[in-house]
């Protein structure tokens, strides 16, 4: 009853052109994280698709017994994550999201697309992310800002490695979310909680979902702030063919008049543990013209990942404490592009002249 009353009050409140308003639910298992579910006729629980955990997250778990936890909780993750029952959790979900919506009795999802919440939170890290390709098409998100912390870092005080390098690794194709998780009434007002921006053809249903697919979206943590990057001529949340060498990053990023003179730092990020590795710093000013590109060019190369992430760091901003030093030495994020997937066997784009 309540799932049928939330499409009504969407489809209420939806007004193509004006407002966008889409029904969804949250998976929300206790061990192995929490997904949202976005456009699905019907819904399902952790309870009926044996949301558990097979071993994942056990080491996080021990972490926290006094003395023996830290001694024995990295060779208990390193055995986990060789078992072969690895992401075995997750499967009856992903099975209900590949079925279809008019299967008899069991219903499915494969009219929907999903994405997971605050990675790393839940011990179980979705299974370690154990990649399902029947349903990789439609994992859209990753949230990388959720309330004011930076999931970057999630993890990493207790020894673990950056759910975000762990999720792009296991070649899920995700954009990456800024949500303010609002619990309360204050919602977008408060200036420090993560939000999205999603580039859209046109402001309905059809418009959202198309954008989200092609994961045509970035996060932020300022309100306001306009970001969209290309790479090698390809748009964020694209598969670029690139092999090794200077790659020309474009970026189109705006805060209007008040951010005119404000000094910037772009990082390109690929992988490596336990945080990305931070192949690139380019140090930018803000034109405040509204529109005027960054741009400047870095190496990469498929041996140093499959993806590169654009994260924008703010001097002005408190660094994180669960940070080494790397990452946050200029500062706090501030906002990150969808990544750019790299497929040296994709034809690059012709050279514009």
């Amino acid at each position: 009853e309540a799932w049928r009353r939330t499409g009504a009050l969407a489809d209420g409140a939806d007004d193509p052109g004006s407002f966008t308003a889409v029904r969804g639910f949250e998976w929300s298992s206790p061990t192995l994280g929490h997904v949202n579910v976005w456009f699905s006729q019907d819904w399902t629980d952790p309870l009926s698709t044996v949301g558990n955990t097979t071993g994942e997250g056990a080491a996080q778990f021990l972490h926290q017994a006094p003395g023996l936890g830290p001694a024995v909780a990295p060779a208990l993750e390193t055995v986990v994550r060789a078992a072969p029952s690895n992401g075995t959790g997750m499967r009856a979900f992903y099975e209900w999201l590949a079925r279809d919506p008019a299967t008899p009795v069991l219903s499915g999802g494969a009219d929907a697309v999903f994405g997971f919440n605050h990675p790393g939170r839940e011990p179980g890290r979705f299974g370690y992310f154990a990649y399902d390709e029947r349903v990789a098409d439609r994992l859209v998100s990753v949230e990388v800002f959720n309330r004011a912390e930076d999931y970057l870092f999630e993890g990493l005080d207790q020894g673990f490695a950056s759910p975000i390098a762990e999720c792009l690794d296991a070649g899920w194709r995700v954009g990456l979310t800024g949500v303010s998780d609002e619990h309360g009434t204050s919602w977008d007002r408060s200036a420090t909680r993560g939000r999205t921006g999603l580039w859209v053809t046109e402001l309905t249903r059809a418009g959202v979902r198309e954008a989200m697919q092609a994961r045509r979206f970035f996060s932020t943590r300022v309100p306001g702030l306009r970001l969209d990057a290309s790479a090698g001529g390809v748009r964020m949340g694209s598969t670029l063919g690139h092999r090794s060498g200077p790659l020309a990053f474009a970026l189109d990023l705006d805060r209007g008049a008040g951010w005119a003179g404000k000094r910037l730092a772009v990082q390109v990020l690929q992988t490596g543990r336990p945080l990305p590795t931070v192949v690139h710093t380019e140090e930018v000013v803000l034109s405040g013209a509204g529109e005027a590109l960054v741009r400047f060019s870095a190496d990469v190369s498929v041996d140093d990942g499959r993806w590169a992430l654009l994260r924008v760091v703010d001097p002005e901003q408190p660094r994180d404490g669960r940070d080494p030093g790397t990452h946050d030495a200029v500062g706090g994020a501030v906002a990150y592009a969808a990544p750019f997937f790299l497929d040296p066997d994709t034809a690059p784009l012709p050279v514009r002249r």
